[in-house]
């Protein structure tokens, strides 16, 4: 699998779907040829439902970016903490352990 994502612009104004799917289908189940392709029924309901798989992956998208900013926001407050000094005892040792072990997950997971 690819970081790289899809470059959803390409697909703005594209037409949406307004009612059913009407085909016929051939003894062979096939739905007909489009572009030069044979399609059967799963082939036509892929291309039917495009606009909507590209409508998810765009709320996806957004909803991604939201998470790494959100997880950069608690790697850079994570980083604000551990650097204030403080009374040095064991549970305070642990407690900044467990803060630094938070703050490298976020910014593994914001990268």
């Amino acid at each position: 699998m690819s970081n790289k994502r899809i470059d959803l612009t390409y697909f703005e104004g594209i037409t949406e779907n307004r009612g059913a799917m009407n085909y016929e289908i051939d003894e062979n189940g096939m739905v007909g040829n489009v572009l030069g392709i044979d399609m059967n029924q799963k082939d036509a309901a892929a291309i039917y439902n495009i606009p909507r798989l590209i409508a998810e992956l765009k709320r996806c998208y957004e909803r991604e970016d939201a998470l790494i900013e959100a997880l950069r926001i608690i790697r850079d407050d994570l980083d604000d903490a551990l650097e204030t000094e403080g009374y040095n005892t064991s549970a305070h040792e642990k407690s900044e352990r467990t803060l630094q072990k938070i703050r490298n997950f976020a910014n593994d997971a914001s990268e």
